[in-house]
């Protein structure tokens, strides 16, 4: 932690409450970025289909499918 976070938690523990107001070099700006939604979704279906991850995840469906019908 900081030392900028650590005194202001001591000055809120002490029962004042101050509000601290930072300079803009320490503000953190958001950045603009362009998400292809569909080519996330191909290349995480083929990285599944790959590694053989989609076979052990239906696998273990059937297991756990089979396993819940020996319960009571």
């Amino acid at each position: 932690m900081s030392l900028d976070i650590l005194s202001m938690l001591a000055e809120t523990w002490g029962g004042t409450p101050h509000f601290h107001f930072y300079h803009l070099t320490e503000w953190v700006f958001a950045q603009q970025v362009t998400i292809d939604l569909w080519t996330n979704v191909k290349n995480t279906w083929n990285h599944l289909l790959e590694t053989g991850q989609l076979w052990a995840f239906l696998i273990g469906l059937g297991a756990g499918w089979w396993a819940k019908s020996l319960l009571p």
